[in-house]
């Protein structure tokens, strides 16, 4: 399902540890989506050492090497990657407005004909090759007879590609049909469940399919990422075409399997790794930023598009036609064209480490069944007990956001960038409380989608009016992160402290002890400004998005006013996320920083398209007869809630003991 928006996209941070959200606006940034990138700069680093990080280094920039002699069409670039990217989020962004007008048809024939008081819909037997139409297939409609019936209207139906749209979206019945509550019901429980699946089935999967393109090319993965999408694509078509033999049901089926194929995550995933394979590490950050602005450009202007195409056009199916096109089209190139970004001997290590990390746990397996049956232990109740908690894997990169004891003998690369808070239990509590903040925080975007319901419903918008705004939601945002937010910081920002003493003096061509010490008093007082600021960004942001969600829970019949004002004020409060993000790198070590990316990578999706959607959706069903904005008072609560545990971090203690002093200077 591809109802996202730009509201539903965090902001990624950086990849370097000790930038902060200044350095992720003032300057050109990496965008990395997944921990990816972040493993091949841990490589880099490595490589700085000794050991195998040398020889992966160095195979990487010969690699590069080579295949800038080879000619275009044979060498891997981040043009491979960067056109489909444009246009599918483009399209995908045109098809969002139109897809909600289908599934409020389709739901609306499953509500008995008692609580649609209105004109029913054309009747199966007089369009016979009609999309949305009423079939006994679609849910537990009551049987009507003829005589039951009121005259039909007569409506208009616009041809395409043989197919007949029953109900345009101008429609009388249409139109009463998004209005009214029983019907906005059941198409947000329709729609929730869809992402619900989809979200699952590509959380459970995503990971198994990233670590699968690390050992067989990224491009078979993203040709199986792009089937996935097919399968979306064509499950809507054959819904709104064939609706009287495939049933209500049969769009969860698409949804199922694009999301056991990774779906859209999968997809961004890999590509992110195809684009840092190809790239050295000095154009790295240029490539990302410019990934992901064209994500963003997409997402912008491809609802307006299909606004402007529909009015002209009035093709319901035309998105869905278009995207399968450019996917089959995508999927051949991929197949037959598209040069693999990994080389044969990449792929063969990263085989290689995988028959050793079998085997390594086949040998602990092994060792655990022994220990079971020498303790009297049911062998086969244990093997039951790992099987149900393999799925739990899926969230083991959390752990590294836990409080942690303090220890004053862990390596330099082991310790938080930023002195920690330290409880009577001696436990580090700074990463713990952020992380926490931004996974409350990332479950108010979960709105979204009922958002638009709810605009459809309250203010009579078709997929012309929804895709209108969907852009405007999308370019306040836009015109926050790329126009105020770097000018409020340019202003706003003071320059950070220098330490009190002057830098020494030393040779020249030389740095001594005293010298170095002096350069990571400064880096730390830096830092420390730099994370302040973010804190106070971070914390109006959060200001902002609950002033936007009180605005939009005045009940104010028929006025557009507050929804529009709301939306602008949550595109204002977009610093909020990566402002959060970069306050984490801050507070975790440079050794953690691609785990602790990880980890709010995977609360970003549970919140986004696991808690949000039900959670909400749950609220709007709820109150729709009779205060439909109390889902807005909701979201409101969730992000009071989600600014408490910023009030608990401290970036600097008042006492440091001697050891972490010492570390400083």
């Amino acid at each position: 399902m591809s109802l996202s928006t730009a509201e539903d996209l965090p902001v990624p941070p950086t990849t370097a540890t000790t930038n902060t959200l200044v350095d992720h606006v003032l300057e050109i940034h990496p965008s990395p989506l997944e921990a990816t990138q972040h493993e091949v700069d841990d490589d880099e680093r490595t490589a700085l050492l000794g050991g195998d990080g040398v020889s992966r280094g160095r195979e990487r920039e010969e690699s590069l090497s080579r295949r800038s002699k080879l000619p275009w069409w044979k060498r891997p670039s981040p043009g491979w990657i960067m056109v489909p990217i444009f246009i599918f989020t483009m399209l995908n962004g045109a098809a969002v407005s139109v897809e909600l007008e289908i599934l409020s048809q389709v739901a609306c024939r499953t509500v008995p004909v008692q609580e649609m008081p209105f004109i029913p819909p054309p009747p199966l037997s007089t369009l016979p090759f009609s999309s949305l139409t009423a079939s006994s297939s679609l849910g537990s409609v009551e049987p009507v007879t003829a005589q039951d019936l009121p005259p039909l209207p007569s409506i208009p139906f616009r041809h395409f590609l043989g197919f007949r749209i029953a109900a345009p979206p101008d429609d009388e019945w249409a139109s009463r049909c998004r209005k009214s509550p029983a019907a906005q019901k059941r198409t947000t429980e329709f729609m929730t469940k869809i992402m619900m699946i989809g979200g699952i089935l590509a959380a459970a999967s995503t990971g198994f399919w990233g670590g699968l393109s690390d050992r067989r090319g990224r491009v078979p993965l993203l040709a199986m990422a792009t089937i996935g999408e097919l399968f979306l694509a064509f499950g809507m078509i054959l819904l709104v075409t064939y609706p009287e033999y495939l049933g209500m049901s049969f769009s969860y089926v698409g949804t199922a399997l694009s999301g056991l194929l990774g779906g859209q995550m999968a997809s961004i995933i890999v590509s992110s790794a195809y684009l840092s394979d190809c790239t050295s590490g000095g154009s790295r950050a240029q490539i990302f930023s410019l990934f992901e602005a064209v994500q963003y450009i997409g997402v912008a202007i491809g609802p307006i598009l299909g606004s402007v195409a529909f009015r002209y056009t009035g093709l319901v199916l035309g998105p869905y036609y278009a995207i399968a096109v450019c996917r089959i089209f995508y999927l051949l190139l991929l197949l037959f064209v598209v040069p693999e970004s990994l080389s044969l001997s990449q792929r063969y290590d990263e085989r290689r480490r995988a028959k050793e990390a079998a085997v390594e746990g086949e040998r602990a397996r092994l060792i655990d069944e022994e220990r079971w049956r020498k303790a009297g232990q049911s062998v086969a109740w244990q093997k039951t007990l790992r099987v149900l908690k393999k799925p739990l894997e899926a969230l083991a990169p959390l752990a590294v956001v836990l409080p942690r004891k303090a220890d004053s003998k862990r390596e330099e690369e082991d310790r938080p960038l930023l002195a920690p808070r330290r409880t009577n239990s001696g436990r580090e509590w700074n990463l713990t409380l952020v992380a926490i903040a931004f996974a409350l925080y990332m479950i108010v975007p979960g709105i979204t989608p009922v958002k638009i319901v709810y605009a459809r419903g309250k203010f009579g918008w078709g997929p012309e009016e929804t895709g209108y705004w969907i852009t405007y939601a999308s370019l306040c945002k836009l015109i926050m992160l790329l126009g105020i937010l770097p000018f409020c910081i340019r202003a706003l920002r003071k320059p950070p402290p220098s330490p009190t003493r002057a830098r020494p003096l030393g040779e020249e061509g030389l740095i001594t002890e005293e010298q170095e010490s002096w350069d990571k008093e400064a880096a730390h007082l830096k830092l420390l400004a730099d994370s302040i600021f973010d804190m106070g960004l971070a914390r109006c942001s959060i200001i902002l998005t609950l002033i936007a969600y009180l605005i939009m829970t005045l009940p104010t019949p028929h006025s557009l006013a507050p929804f529009l004002v709301g939306t602008l004020f949550v595109g204002l409060s977009a610093a909020a996320t990566p402002a959060l993000q970069s306050l984490a790198l801050a507070l975790s070590s440079p050794r953690d920083a691609g785990k602790v990316l990880a980890s709010l990578s995977v609360f970003s999706t549970l919140a986004v398209q696991l808690v949000g959607p039900p959670v909400f959706g749950g609220v709007y069903v709820s109150v729709v007869d009779w205060w439909p904005e109390l889902m807005f008072g909701v979201a409101a609560v969730w992000v009071a809630l989600s600014i408490v545990p910023t009030f608990g971090v401290r970036l600097a203690d008042e006492e440091v003991d001697e050891e972490e002093q010492r570390r400083r200077e």
